[in-house]
């Protein structure tokens, strides 16, 4: 009796590795194939290449399309460097050279002297997930790949930190406060100059609210929000939006800060946007808005506070 054995299918990730090690087969294959007709094609009375210089040409050969792919999607580097090790022509050599993709704030030597590794250490003992941790160490860098290139390369991808705000704490009294970076995730990750044309958190905590990134992507949000809103009558002219996180002990939660003072709370703050969205549109709110020190609570149920610096309060 005949017995049909059913052959399982592979699972997927067998299924890539090996396309990827044809790929790679198929590569050095056609690398010989080049080199072999190279050296037929040389004229007879060519001085012939010392072996030693042989070897070099050849791995020199290796590795230029390799680093060029490589460089290219190196988010992939950690899953192909087993086949590339496998694949190589030589063993892995002193440390030659560095590459570095993804860094534009970072100079070169930054990311490098971040890595810890020096010219001359041996590329086989190098510690990737310790180098990527020394990495991410540095403010800047979000996150790290980093992949030996046989022979004598080590090739490192970052991706750096953007900017969304900048963090300004409370000033007291005649000490300028503190300013610092702030990603769109809430992280602050570095000391700002105070020149860039970014929107401001305002943290009257003395930067303890630096330490809590929901509390400050919050505030990123609201900010959004803020920049969507038609709300250009109290802007503060040639300032960047301005927006207090709430303080420990006060009613008044989000504050705006522009050429009007907006207090919004710390509830429903769609609505009370669209609430204020609304109220600007009033040609009376219009002529008030008009005189200095002007001041909005939005904090009260279908209805806006309007108060003035010298005034009693207009509803």
């Amino acid at each position: 009796m005949t017995r049909k054995i059913r052959r399982e299918k592979p699972a997927p990730y067998e299924r890539h590795n090996a396309r990827i090690s044809q790929r790679a087969r198929q590569h050095l294959a056609r690398m010989r194939k080049k080199e072999r007709a190279r050296l037929h094609g040389r004229r007879a009375g060519a001085t012939r290449t010392p072996p030693e210089q042989g070897r070099a040409g050849l791995r020199l050969l290796w590795m230029v399309p390799f680093a060029a792919s490589l460089l290219g999607g190196i988010y992939l580097a950690r899953p192909l460097e087993p086949i590339l090790l496998r694949w190589a022509p030589t063993e892995l050599d002193r440390i030659e050279s560095i590459a570095i993709q993804g860094n534009s704030q970072l100079s070169f030597k930054d990311v490098a002297l971040a890595t810890g590794v020096a010219r001359g250490q041996s590329l086989a003992q190098i510690d990737l997930n310790q180098v990527e941790a020394r990495l991410r160490e540095e403010p800047w860098i979000k996150s790290a790949h980093v992949l030996r290139l046989p022979p004598a390369t080590l090739v490192i991808r970052v991706e750096e930190r953007e900017p969304t705000a900048v963090l300004v704490e409370e000033p007291q009294s005649e000490r300028t406060g503190r300013m610092r970076l702030v990603d769109r995730s809430g992280v602050v990750f570095a000391s700002a100059s105070g020149l860039e044309s970014l929107p401001r958190l305002i943290d009257a905590e003395d930067m303890e609210n630096g330490r809590n990134p929901a509390l400050l992507a919050h505030g990123l949000a609201l900010l959004q929000r803020l920049r969507e809103a038609e709300i250009a009558q109290i802007l503060s002219e040639n300032q960047p939006l301005a927006l207090q996180l709430p303080e420990t002990g006060s009613s008044q939660g989000w504050v705006f800060r522009g050429r009007v003072e907006v207090v919004l709370g710390d509830r429903e703050l769609d609505q009370r946007i669209e609430r204020l969205v609304t109220l600007l549109q009033n040609g009376e709110v219009q002529a008030l808005l008009e005189r200095p020190g002007m001041k909005i609570d939005l904090r009260f149920a279908e209805q806006a506070v309007l108060q003035g610096a010298e005034e009693g309060t207009n509803t």
